[in-house]
């Protein structure tokens, strides 16, 4: 699956999802302004926008908020800014759901490939067993997967280690290193820069936003 084909695949699921959909009437209704996604690849739409920020997993942008029109002044422009920015984070993790997400019609290759790596998560798998397991060849079932998910198993299995790592850093009394360990890292290096990669953020920088967040929520108390 290409680059582009991808962005749009997601642009569709995420644009017709409820999260949105509630979101967009919502910062309709603040600020007068109707709330657009579009890929990152589409110049000529952010370009007209007035107010644009990024939707990204990890280091990588996938897709732009975008509203008014470029020159249109509003009022509450800070105030917009804002919103976007914490709903583009929103849906940064909604991106990721749906693309680890089962789907309905995946070939049983597909499934039978995803239910082996959740259950091996901690350990590395083996292409070719995994293949020989599943009775096809390892070049026929990394294409398969890449088409039907648009991503390579490699990088399945390091989104559900960084998620899987995620939750289990919620945990204060969790070490990071214990963490990297239990979820299939061989070196706390490793687990910082492929949670940096895949969650835009080290794993002491989520605990620390997770920590500042807690104590904002007791203060709002």
């Amino acid at each position: 699956m290409k680059k582009d084909s991808t962005h749009t695949l997601l642009l569709e699921k995420v644009s017709s999802s409820s999260l949105f959909q509630t979101y967009a009437g919502a910062f309709q209704d603040a600020s007068g302004l109707k709330l657009g996604l579009v890929v990152s690849s589409d110049s000529a739409a952010i370009e007209a926008a007035a107010l644009k920020v990024p939707v990204s997993l990890g280091r990588q942008t996938l897709l732009m908020l975008v509203a008014g029109q470029a020159g249109e002044e509003t009022a509450k422009e800070e105030l917009c800014l804002g919103l976007l920015e914490a709903f583009a984070m929103q849906l940064g993790d909604e991106i990721n759901r749906i693309l680890l997400a089962d789907s309905g019609n995946e070939p049983a290759v597909v499934k039978g490939a995803k239910g082996h790596i959740r259950s091996n998560l901690a350990s590395k798998f083996c292409l070719d067993d995994l293949a020989a397991g599943l009775q096809v060849c390892p070049f026929h079932l990394c294409r398969v997967f890449k088409e039907r998910t648009g991503l390579t198993m490699t990088e399945y299995g390091n989104r559900l280690r960084v998620e899987r790592a995620r939750r289990l850093l919620s945990d204060p009394g969790a070490a990071v290193s214990e963490v990297a360990d239990e979820v299939g890292f061989s070196s706390l290096s490793q687990f910082n820069r492929t949670f940096l990669k895949y969650a835009g953020e080290s794993p002491s920088e989520y605990r620390a936003r997770l920590d500042e967040l807690e104590h904002c929520i007791l203060h709002a108390a």
